[in-house]
């Protein structure tokens, strides 16, 4: 299953002291790319985000002579780039875009962090609580007045390292890696002495496992709204017969959007119309049969994953009629290219 995939990272500098930051990112995400920002700040500041951003941390040196935060968000028409606001202080940020389908759903991340004043800034130890999987791990330093940082920590990528300039300025330093394991504890990176704040940061990928227990979730608990459904039916019909399929499967089970209007051709209702409480993305195709057959009134549901070239498969049935059976995942026989 995949690690999550960096599709680009970019720097943005506020070289005087303004109260607007614009944050590039590398070039325009796609709704439903994961979204990461780390900034360094000078002073004792606090950023104020736009709406839909999730704090990861925010730390403060303990003199409050810079500050560094990391927030994220799963991208749905963010443009190039966003704009942080602060009272008056510099800035250094850092952005990523992680594909879509690469991460954990909903997404998972997760730091450590410390601060000192030496020419080691060292991001700490972490154990993520979900742990062993496959994770992006990032260590991150932010420093007061505009340090070069370098020597990354040993098996990390260092992907960059910038200042603001000045001695009032700000600096950050970050490496990155793939790595299968439950914890890291990445080395000490290297500055001229001065306060910092550094980080440990987890992001979860992909898994198997995880995208079919995001599937899992997502239907079991819907499965009353298709007995609701049912009955809705019966009242207005006489009988019962509704069917859909709304979504189609992505690669390595990626978010894919799914259409709540999709109607067989001879019904006029469609699926939002009898308002059933259908997530509006997931990782899988579903097909989705509501009908009042020989046996008696029953629904199934059947839920297609395609993760690392194989096709998972699950049945949920809630028929009286004994060919339409439950049937827990499944690899089919005939792996996916």
């Amino acid at each position: 299953m995949p690690f999550p995939v960096v599709l680009g990272r970019n720097n943005s500098a506020t070289t005087a002291n303004n109260t607007s930051h614009a944050i590039s990112f590398s070039d325009t995400p796609t709704d439903g790319d994961l979204l990461i920002v780390f900034v360094a700040l000078d002073g004792n500041t606090t950023p104020t985000w736009p709406a839909g951003w999730t704090q990861v941390f925010l730390r403060r040196t303990s003199q409050n002579e810079m500050v560094g935060e990391l927030r994220y968000r799963v991208a749905s028409s963010n443009g190039s780039s966003i704009t942080i606001t602060t009272p008056s202080e510099e800035m250094q940020a850092r952005s990523w875009i992680i594909g879509k389908g690469t991460f954990a759903s909903p997404p998972e991340i997760e730091a450590a962090t410390a601060s000192g004043s030496s020419t080691v800034p060292d991001p700490p130890s972490l154990t993520p609580s979900w742990g062993s999987d496959k994770n992006g791990w990032l260590a991150l330093v932010g420093t007061d007045v505009a340090q070069a940082v370098s020597n990354p920590p040993a098996n990390y990528a260092q992907v960059g390292t910038a200042n603001s300039g000045g001695s009032g300025g700000v600096g950050i330093g970050y490496g990155e890696r793939q790595l299968e394991a439950a914890s890291d504890n990445p080395s000490a990176a290297t500055i001229t002495s001065a306060p910092w704040v550094a980080a440990t940061v987890a992001v979860r990928g992909r898994s198997a496992s995880s995208a079919r227990s995001a599937v899992t979730s997502w239907v079991e608990g819907r499965l009353s709204a298709l007995a609701s459904l049912q009955d809705a039916y019966a009242s207005a019909h006489g009988g019962r017969y509704f069917q859909g399929v709304a979504w189609t499967a992505a690669a390595d089970g990626a978010d894919t959007n799914s259409n709540l209007s999709l109607k067989p051709h001879d019904q006029a209702e469609g699926w939002a119309d009898f308002g059933a409480s259908l997530p509006s993305r997931v990782p899988a195709a579903l097909a989705i049969n509501v009908y009042n057959g020989p046996q008696g009134w029953g629904y199934t549901v059947t839920a297609r994953v395609l993760l690392g070239g194989e096709v998972w498969t699950r049945v949920w049935s809630g028929s009286a009629d004994p060919d339409e059976s439950a049937v827990d995942w499944y690899v089919d026989t005939e792996p996916v290219a």
